[in-house]
């Protein structure tokens, strides 16, 4: 059988064309997309730029506490060179025997001539010296103008290793506790050294935590037996 022919040639399926509302629709669609995707970048452009600023201040803020930490540290240096520069003066114009450690300020007083062997009760000679050095040393870390500066001032007792460390450390504790308790009764002070004094004074015993070794690595057991006095 033969199919008619059209004197156009074979029949061809057409596709509607998209009339004009649809084609309205869709430019407005993506449009609205477009909107979307540039609003999400300014979105993230913000977001970044708050969270860049945020660690700017954060690390500006981080960078003046330093500097004022840093700032604080030299200050209190600078005032622990002037009390312990003060203290080795005042000590020498009392013609006080006593070594001030030029960069701590720790004063170390012998254990030998504090104590007897064994014994935590102050020596007659060990009262004279504390009645000769205390007045001195509590006259300059006392003043008003180191107030803010002295938060602190330690009595330590230590000893050799001789011992059990838990016997050492009660004797250490025992020594450090009557230094101090002796120091907070002594009539040569004023009432206001006494009660400014009871704020800041602690008394610790160290044992043999801390010993004072020979040019050799050996422990000294004679100058490892000490008191010694610092502040912070």
């Amino acid at each position: 059988t033969f199919q008619p022919i059209s004197q156009y040639g074979p029949a061809v399926s057409c596709v509607p064309f998209p009339s004009f509302s649809a084609l309205l629709d869709r430019f407005y669609e993506q449009r609205e997309n477009q909107e979307r995707v540039r609003q999400r970048g300014q979105d993230l452009v913000k977001s970044v730029t708050s969270a860049r600023d945020r660690t700017a201040r954060k690390l500006a803020n981080q960078e003046k506490e330093l500097s004022d930490y840093q700032a604080q540290i030299a200050d209190i240096l600078g005032v622990r060179t002037r009390i312990v520069q003060e203290l080795s003066a005042q000590l020498a114009s009392a013609r006080i025997s006593a070594t001030v450690d030029e960069k701590t300020g720790d004063i170390v007083l012998d254990s030998s001539l504090m104590f007897e062997t064994g014994s935590s009760t102050l020596k007659a000679e060990g009262l004279a010296q504390l009645n000769r050095l205390i007045p001195v040393y509590l006259g300059v870390l006392l003043q008003d103008e180191y107030r803010d500066y002295v938060a602190e001032i330690i009595i330590e007792g230590h000893t050799d290793s001789t011992g059990s460390y838990e016997h050492n450390l009660e004797l250490s504790q025992n020594r450090a506790l009557n230094v101090a308790k002796y120091c907070l009764n002594m009539g040569t002070l004023t009432q206001t050294q006494k009660t400014r004094l009871k704020s800041i004074i602690t008394a610790q015993g160290r044992s043999f935590s801390d010993p004072v070794y020979d040019e050799n690595g050996v422990e000294d057991q004679e100058r490892s037996r000490r008191v010694e006095i610092k502040f912070r």
